[in-house]
């Protein structure tokens, strides 16, 4: 548990550069952590500043002891005033329609590094598939047909029409996968909030 406690400080802290979700998944580990290692003022701090930045969080009854989750409940309950002040302050939330427009949503979710990506991948793809589809159509004659002097060449470029266009569509599949994956408005649960890496669940 200490190791758990260590571990979310680094990213609550935003030491280790973390998303909006992933800080307020380490908000909720370290409140958590705090609380089990009795520390409770200081899971207090740390649920309270979780329920600042995502008021509708909840911890999982199913995969949290019922202990942990009455006294987030009573964080809540305590600081129902500061936590109404922080939501109106704070600005417009997230537009689930951007998790359909990678890389927008990717940047909306804070993911700059995935959205840089998904953008060169986007322009590259569509940019090679664009240019060989206006070459081959400049080679085909009037009657459909490519010249002989550019069959081998007319080839070559379909193919890589082809997989510019797999890489593209493949590309925005991706994207708009993580896009709603990592999706979370500013007072929803964060995505999979319950999940080990391995994807079994877990009891605090």
């Amino acid at each position: 548990m200490e190791m758990v406690v260590e571990s979310a400080r680094l990213v609550a802290e935003g030491r280790a550069h973390p998303n909006p979700s992933q800080r307020a998944q380490a908000l909720r580990f370290l409140g958590i952590g705090l609380f089990l290692t009795s520390r409770p003022e200081g899971a207090e701090t740390a649920f309270f500043e979780l329920l600042r930045q995502r008021p509708g969080a909840k911890l999982d009854p199913t995969h949290t002891r019922p202990d942990v989750v009455a006294f987030f409940e009573s964080v809540r309950a305590r600081h129902s005033e500061e936590i109404r002040q922080a939501v109106r302050s704070r600005p417009p939330g997230k537009r689930l329609l951007l998790a359909f427009l990678p890389p927008a949503g990717q940047f909306q979710n804070g993911d700059r590094a995935r959205g840089f990506t998904l953008a060169a991948l986007e322009v590259v793809s569509l940019g090679v598939a664009i240019g060989t589809y206006v070459q081959l159509k400049s080679w085909v004659r009037s009657d459909l047909t490519v010249p002989p002097q550019h069959t081998d060449d007319a080839r070559a470029l379909k193919v890589i029409n082809n997989v510019a266009v797999g890489v593209f569509v493949a590309t925005l599949a991706v994207g708009i996968i993580d896009g709603l994956a990592n999706f979370s408005r500013g007072d929803d649960e964060p995505p999979l909030a319950w999940l080990t890496p391995n994807g079994f669940g877990f009891r605090f």
